[in-house]
């Protein structure tokens, strides 16, 4: 998506396009969801399993680890409406970061 650079400005939330590139494999998503209007945009990165970077990105930006499930990690700001979902999948090694939006 990054390549269709009118779709990308318009549905990719700045979280997502300034994180840190911890892959050199990666592509963009971006969906709503029914309901309680949420937004979703997310990067995923191929071929890596360690997101310290992302980590370091969002506790930059003011986010703190909230909780995490058995999904992930769920990151958030007194300053933001975001949910930063950080979701690590080990086979095959894939870091998925979700940028949710009420």
């Amino acid at each position: 998506m990054e390549q269709d650079t009118q779709r990308y400005e318009m549905l990719t939330d700045d979280i997502i396009k300034n994180s840190p590139r911890i892959s050199s494999v990666y592509d963009f998503g971006y969906a709503t969801v029914d309901g309680p209007a949420l937004e979703v945009s997310n990067i995923t990165f191929q071929n890596t399993n360690d997101a310290t970077n992302i980590r370091g990105y969002l506790a930059s930006l003011g986010f703190t680890l909230s909780y995490t499930d058995t999904t992930g990690e769920y990151w958030k700001s007194t300053d933001s409406d975001k949910t930063i979902h950080i979701g690590v999948i080990n086979d095959p090694k894939t870091v998925i970061v979700d940028v949710i939006r009420k």
